[in-house]
């Protein structure tokens, strides 16, 4: 909890208004797993299981590489989509993603998107083009 408020302090020098923290609480647990991985439906959005098995997809590896998620979903699934169709459902469902990160909604792990100690190993966040705590530093 030491590093988290030597963190609270720096920001605070910064100019970020000390009213946003919280108090520190304990680690997630699940460091290594970016938040997205299972916990979609915490933010509140009823997706498919292949729209959520895509979230996940996105979350470790970026857009792109469309073929290789297409092919997995077809395997997972039994479909038969193809690469584009994979790449218009995410350009469908990016919105309504990015406005539940946007919102900062509480995971039950008492962490948003946005405070997530996570956040910088997820994939996800940069395709949101959701602006990070340095971000807003910055303005």
């Amino acid at each position: 909890l030491s590093q988290v408020n030597t963190l609270k302090q720096d920001l605070v020098l910064f100019g970020v208004r000390e009213e946003l923290f919280s108090e520190p609480r304990e680690r997630c647990g699940e460091e290594d797993i970016p938040c997205s991985t299972g916990r979609i439906q915490e933010l509140g959005i009823k997706l498919s299981d292949q729209d959520s098995d895509l979230l996940v997809m996105i979350s470790k590896t970026g857009t792109g590489n469309w073929q290789q998620k297409a092919e997995e979903l077809n395997k997972k699934y039994g479909l038969e989509v193809d690469s584009e169709s994979i790449k218009k459902r995410w350009e469908v469902i990016r919105p309504i993603v990015k406005s539940k990160v946007e919102s900062k909604t509480e995971m039950k792990c008492g962490h948003s998107c946005f405070t997530c100690p996570t956040r910088h190993d997820c994939k996800l966040h940069d395709e949101l083009d959701a602006p990070d705590i340095e971000d807003l530093l910055a303005t």
